[in-house]
């Protein structure tokens, strides 16, 4: 099973104090991964063909709002990421 790779994540203030979460899902060549399912609290989204993903409207970012993001996608382990 291959290994999925979180090349980039970030959190973004938005107005209203909603963050956003972006990254890039690579392979372990680098290369993006289309389609990889992305999850933070009750979100979740797809990332697309350049492996990139945005997911918005997250909690206002005190120490309640923390989440742990989890990338799936079949043929690839799933990881993790606590943020």
């Amino acid at each position: 099973m291959r290994i999925i790779f979180l090349l980039s994540l970030s959190l973004g203030l938005c107005a209203g104090e909603n963050l956003q979460l972006h990254g890039t899902i690579l392979d372990p060549s680098r290369r993006p991964v289309e389609g990889a399912r992305v999850a933070c609290q009750n979100q979740s989204v797809y990332s697309n063909a350049e492996g990139r993903f945005t997911i918005s409207g997250l909690g206002g970012g005190d120490k309640s709002d923390k989440c742990e993001a989890r990338v799936e996608k079949t043929g690839f382990q799933p990881r993790t990421a606590d943020l």
